[in-house]
């Protein structure tokens, strides 16, 4: 599975009649001024399967981990959901909310998993407020 597009926003719909999203307050960071913080945002994707894949129904997750690589721990994850690549477009999408608190400013990552498959990772900062 490859992304066609991955984003983060203060609320996201998939409208099925259309196959499209709909996002509103596409987010780039995020800042705090006191941690931790709580942080509340939707992310919206729509994913690819590459020539070979099988198509149909997979399990989705999304996990928030925190902390560098090697010494990562998960600090939230949506629960697993289905999607279901269109044998056409070879096409699904997905869309996930998050309420996660962090423990402090940094660099943060969503890891997006498809059947327990790592496929893709999504970094986004969180800065401390002047």
């Amino acid at each position: 599975m490859v992304p066609k597009y991955v984003s983060l926003c203060d609320y996201g719909i998939y409208a099925q009649i259309r196959s499209r999203h709909s996002a509103i307050g596409i987010i780039n960071y995020f800042s705090a001024s006191r941690f931790p913080a709580r942080l509340r945002f939707d992310v919206i994707s729509q994913w690819f399967a590459e020539d070979g894949e099988m198509e149909g129904n997979f399990t989705i997750r999304v996990i928030a981990v925190a902390g560098r690589e090697g010494n990562q721990s998960a600090i939230a994850a949506t629960s697993p959901g289905t999607i279901r690549f269109d044998p056409f477009t070879h096409a699904a999408a997905n869309t996930a909310h998050f309420d996660i608190q962090v423990p402090a400013a940094g660099d943060y990552q969503l890891e997006f998993y498809f059947d327990d498959r790592l496929i893709h990772t999504l970094t986004f900062p969180v800065i401390p407020e002047d």
